[in-house]
């Protein structure tokens, strides 16, 4: 019979040389697995790569394209879109009226300045200022109420309602300040009157 200690030896070898044969079995199939993966990784980097080298030629050969047909030849269409193009602007430049300038010399001026500024061929004439007055009246005390009390502190409300309403009449907030005309007026009368106001401000205000 052989020595229990040696067989014991042997078998622990044994076991050991099946373990060390285990390990490198399982880390061959991992360095496999990431071989394979790094791989995919790189085939999936470079058709990206070769998508974005397409997309960046296509847009290149589209500016090109464009370029090539902005300049102008012979008969071609890109002398064409530049002739059409400066007669665009010419015809603009020419349409275009020149900057009129208008000072104002009081705050009756001032108001009338800004009314014209803001002035447009949509801008109504009120046929009924009456019916808008109060309104407008409470809406302008409201918002200048707080300012005026820190004008002129220690008043009465009635005297502030007092000064609100002197100020009220040559706001332009006022109906009555704007336009106005009687509600049977035709469209062409209403019109026409609007013209002859504006150009009655216009020629008042210019420098």
């Amino acid at each position: 019979m052989g020595n229990p200690k040696k067989r014991a030896e042997k078998a622990e070898a044994a076991k050991s040389r099946k373990q060390d044969e285990e390990k490198k079995k399982k880390d061959a199939e991992e360095d496999e697995k990431w071989s394979k993966g790094v791989k995919t990784n790189k085939k999936e980097q470079e058709a990206e790569k070769r998508k974005a080298a397409l997309e960046r030629k296509a847009e290149r050969e589209r500016l090109e394209k464009e370029e090539m047909e902005s300049l102008p030849s012979k008969g071609g269409k890109g002398s064409k879109k530049a002739a059409k193009k400066n007669s665009s602007l010419d015809a603009f430049l020419n349409e275009t009226p020149q900057t009129a300038s208008y000072s104002a010399r009081n705050i009756d001026d001032a108001l009338d300045l800004l009314s014209l500024n803001n002035s447009s061929s949509k801008d109504k004439i009120d046929r009924h200022p009456e019916r808008r007055f109060k309104a407008a009246l409470t809406e302008y005390k409201q918002s200048r109420l707080p300012e005026l009390r820190k004008e002129q502190p220690g008043l009465r409300l009635n005297q502030y309602e007092d000064i609100m309403y002197k100020e009220f009449q040559k706001h332009p907030d006022n109906p009555f300040n704007k336009m106005n005309v009687s509600y049977n007026t035709s469209q062409d009368e209403v019109e026409q009157l609007r013209k002859a106001r504006k150009a009655e401000l216009e020629a008042r205000l210019r420098e």
